[in-house]
């Protein structure tokens, strides 16, 4: 089973098939710099059993301590250059995910 078919067999957290799902989904809010609701939300995924085993031991292909630039972006929010806050954070694209994928998610 790859990491495609846990995407498609992802549960919502309100569902009751919860407690089987390799995968569990829910909308978590966006927040701007200064912690303010933003209009859009984002999917947060959770694993569980094999799914988390091979998303650990397969599908992980290396991993990055933020932790300074956290710091350095916290810096410049409490200095209140928002601006230079902004520069130091990655690019986000919206994932492309068809209807196919989120229909489930939408219900």
């Amino acid at each position: 089973m790859g990491e495609s078919t846990y995407r498609l067999r992802a549960v919502r957290t309100a569902s009751r098939e919860l407690k089987c799902a390799p995968a569990r989904v829910q909308w978590d809010p966006e927040r701007d710099l200064q912690l303010r609701p933003l209009a859009h939300r984002s999917l947060q995924l959770g694993l569980a059993g094999e799914a988390a085993e091979r998303y650990a031991d397969e599908w992980t292909v290396g991993i990055t301590d933020v932790t300074p630039l956290a710091h350095a972006v916290h810096a410049h929010v409490k200095d209140g250059d928002l601006e230079a806050a902004r520069r130091l954070l990655p690019d986000e694209r919206p994932y492309p995910a068809g209807d196919r994928l989120l229909a489930p998610l939408r219900g």
